[in-house]
């Protein structure tokens, strides 16, 4: 012990009580244990200062020098307080040192412990003490259950090291990992026909009609061009042609009031448009295999729970999503050149036109080389074919996942519908099974839903640059 920590005093005697030397002598006949052990050798301690000539030896010669012995007899006529339970070893412990102090009342005593009651009841009898840090003390010895809990787990671990080790994370679309998700989704209110009626009436304002189809547009360059010559004696000629009162007709009655029509029903639709756009979520789910061994014939699982669905988006379906704009307007009839040419050019363009391209039916009998009827065992596929409609399950299956490599990455886009009751809560549930997985790998990702109220003129306004 470092016994200058304790006192400054060169002279330390330290004096054991009887409760002390009881429950020494009770631990040592608790089996083979660590405790039972050092209880023997202490009392293998006790019966050497029994034994000694003065019932005291002494364990440190100098700096300070130790002594140890024990407490002295319990006198009946030492005066204790009346909050002692004598029955209790703590109590008794502070009765000895009452004792003693009674006897040697010119000495300086302490009590060492590191329990807390003996603590409390020796300042209540002015009894000064030493703490014993938390540094002194052993760690906890490991009882029979912990014991064999140990030793259970070292053959688990020997036993897993033989199979696959899924590890599954979930991470944001900017990367961050987490273990739930929170979004919020905007509800807007329909627009009033009047409402509707006023964003149209601007963009009439932006693109209004045309009406002037009376100024003849410029020839083409090429007429002016140093070949003039050439192709004027070759025959070839341009004649400008206005646009028909037909085509005028129609761009006036049929064209644009149909282009009327379309932006109309366009911002009439638009809230619910940006509505549903708040209704997606894509998460990625990072799964790997971590352990020594590849995966056999691996199946994952995913699930939606709580009333949302799993939606595959096409490549069109994202193009229509991030592109929500107002139609086009239609384009005004305009007049045009009209090319003549002579018999010659005519002989030259069809020789021209006649040289075979790519696109020609006599190359689409090539086989396609690319492509091939076999599947890498190393690559994950959809099982039972890739759903073409919102589904709440979807299904991957590999013949064998690699160990130690890359992770797969899984993307999921997670529509959540219109009810008439709001879903708030809901999960994903991703389950891993493999034919060498002694039982599937499961992970849940929780999903709280927020519905905020948003105004649908606003956004229109700033979407669609109108105002």
């Amino acid at each position: 012990m470092p016994w200058h920590e304790l006192s400054d005093d060169q002279h330390i005697l330290l004096l054991i009580p009887k409760a002390v030397q009881e429950e020494i002598d009770r631990q040592k006949h608790d089996g083979n244990s660590r405790r039972s052990k050092r209880a023997k050798k202490a009392n293998a301690l006790l019966r050497e200062i029994i034994l000694s000539e003065h019932t005291k030896i002494i364990i440190k010669e100098s700096n300070p020098l130790v002594e140890i012995s024990f407490t002295p007899a319990l006198k009946l006529e030492c005066h204790l307080p009346d909050f002692l339970d004598m029955s209790h070893p703590d109590d008794r412990i502070i009765a000895e040192i009452l004792n003693y102090k009674s006897i040697y009342h010119k000495q300086s005593i302490s009590i060492i412990t590191h329990d807390t009651n003996p603590l409390l009841t020796a300042k209540r009898c002015n009894i000064q003490s030493i703490v014993v840090p938390d540094e002194w003390l052993l760690p906890p010895e490991p009882d029979q259950k912990d014991k064999i809990i140990n030793k259970l787990t070292e053959q688990i671990n020997d036993l897993t090291s033989c199979y696959p080790v899924i590890s599954i994370i979930v991470e944001d679309t900017i990367g961050n990992e987490i273990d739930k998700y929170e979004t919020n989704i905007l509800i807007y209110n329909k627009l009033t026909d009047q409402e509707v009626q006023e964003f149209v009436d601007k963009i009439k304002e932006r693109y209004p009609p045309k009406t002037d189809f009376s100024n003849e547009s410029s020839p083409p360059d090429d007429v002016f061009s140093g070949l003039r010559a050439m192709s004027m004696a070759l025959g070839y000629t341009q004649t400008y042609v206005p646009p028909s009162k037909e085509e005028i007709n129609t761009y006036l009655k049929v064209d644009y009031p149909n282009w009327i029509d379309k932006v109309s029903e366009f911002i009439s639709e638009y809230p619910e448009l940006l509505e549903n756009e708040s209704r997606f979520v894509k998460l990625l789910f990072v799964i790997s295999n971590i352990g020594n061994v590849p995966a056999e014939n691996l199946i994952i699982t995913f699930e939606a729970l709580g009333g949302i669905f799993f939606y595959k988006f096409d490549e069109k379906d994202q193009k229509e999503k991030n592109t929500h704009k107002i139609p086009s307007p239609p384009q005004p009839p305009e007049g045009r050149w009209e090319k003549q040419r002579n018999s010659f050019l005519g002989l030259v363009e069809d020789i021209q036109k006649s040289h075979l391209s790519l696109s020609d039916p006599l190359y689409q009998n090539i086989p396609n080389l690319s492509l091939r009827n076999d599947r890498d065992r190393n690559l994950f596929y959809w099982k039972n074919n890739k759903p073409n409609k919102p589904s709440r399950r979807w299904e991957f299956e590999c013949e064998e996942f690699r160990h130690q490599t890359h992770n797969e990455t899984f993307e999921l886009n997670i529509l959540i519908p219109p009810s008439d009751n709001q879903i708030s809560k809901c999960a994903i549930k991703c389950t891993v099974s493999a034919k060498n997985i002694p039982s599937p790998v499961e992970y849940n990702l929780p999903l709280n839903l927020n519905y905020l109220a948003a105004d649908p003129k606003a956004e229109i306004a700033k979407k669609m640059n109108i105002y």
